[in-house]
């Protein structure tokens, strides 16, 4: 399944134990900072944009074609922000009477940004940052009248069109120091690689020993100490998405397939808060192009909660998956069950 070989000795190697109590012992601390006159105020960056194209055709419509008009772009998540939503609004040429293109952001509640609206592939730009003081039901508005102004316009375009970016830097306040503990781990120098196939991720011994008890046997318990393990019966894809989860690193466009195969992996070397996760993003993730795939995987591996969830995507798209050349091919007693639940045949 998986072998392990001898590299090199580790020489110098911290405790594991002393390594454990002194990091959670700085997390601990880190949390617990408060000022004498009250809570202090801690921030956290972060960055999101967007873009929108104008082109020759707006400088040459008649001057009150676009009067109070105003085209709002589509509202983005802020980022760390799962409950607000921000967004880009421009106004054409005439708007209030300013003869103009004039661009503004939409943001809501109170924050603090950073803002750049820029013409790419050229130095026309306009920033500016401000604190929003309003309250999380209502959006604060904030931008330029003039960014562009119509004797500029034409000179801007680039084959006719022109594309406006809007650059935002979100300062979100916490009442509390969120240190996470793999910005901590993350500093301590790679000792230990995993080899799938030609491939090698690097990692720290003490970091896998910490995540997981079935790394924590393996390096702990070998008559030799080790700085390599091979693992033959997983992909090298999943075997990096499980560590960069590990790591607390942002993992996206997953199929299902994929996090099935992260998911084998993570419970193998009970990796249990991953595995926890990634089950439960396959629950909220059934739709027809899946649902053979991860109906499949809930059965096969008992999962009462995940099997559930395809029931339930079954009932409400019986007539849609049953026409399906994959339904067919499912094992006959996995579509006997889906039946028999669906039908509350219990």
């Amino acid at each position: 399944m998986y072998s392990v070989w001898l590299l090199r000795i580790m020489a110098g190697t911290t405790n594991y134990f002393k390594m454990v109590e002194f990091i959670l012992g700085i997390s601990a601390m880190m949390l617990g900072i408060h000022s004498v006159y009250g809570d202090m105020i801690f921030v956290q960056t972060v960055n999101d944009s967007y873009t929108f194209t104008l082109n020759a055709d707006l400088y040459y419509k008649p001057k009150d074609a676009w009067r109070y008009s105003v085209v709002d772009g589509p509202k983005r998540w802020v980022p760390l922000l799962e409950s607000e939503q921000w967004n880009v609004e421009y106004n054409p040429f005439d708007y209030r009477k300013f003869d103009a293109v004039g661009v503004y952001l939409n943001i809501p509640g109170q924050l603090k940004i950073v803002a750049r609206f820029s013409v790419e592939g050229t130095t026309h730009e306009y920033k500016f940052n401000h604190t929003f003081h309003g309250s999380r039901s209502n959006m604060n508005k904030m931008g330029n009248d003039s960014f562009i102004k119509r004797d500029q316009f034409l000179n801007l375009l680039n084959n006719g069109t022109m594309t406006i970016r809007c650059d935002v830097e979100f300062i979100i306040p916490y009442s509390y120091f969120r240190h996470d503990i793999f910005e901590i781990l993350e500093r301590i120098e790679p000792d230990f690689d995993l080899v799938v196939g030609a491939d090698r991720i690097k990692t720290n011994s003490q970091f896998l020993s910490l995540i997981s008890p079935v790394f924590k046997n393996l390096i702990s318990n070998s008559s030799d100490l080790i700085a390599e393990l091979k693992i033959d019966n997983f992909t090298y894809d999943a075997v990096k998405t499980a560590i960069d989860m590990s790591y607390g690193h942002r993992i996206h466009n997953l199929t299902a397939a994929a996090v099935i195969d992260v998911l084998y992996f993570a419970e193998e070397f009970e990796l249990t808060s991953i595995a926890e996760k990634l089950e439960e993003s396959l629950s909220y993730s059934v739709f027809p192009q899946n649902f053979i795939a991860i109906t499949d995987f809930a059965f096969k591996n008992e999962k009462k909660e995940l099997q559930t969830a395809c029931v339930e995507f079954f009932k409400k798209n019986r007539e849609q998956i049953t026409q399906t050349r994959e339904f067919a091919e499912l094992n006959p007693l996995y579509r006997a069950e889906l039946f028999r639940k669906a039908l509350n045949l219990d």
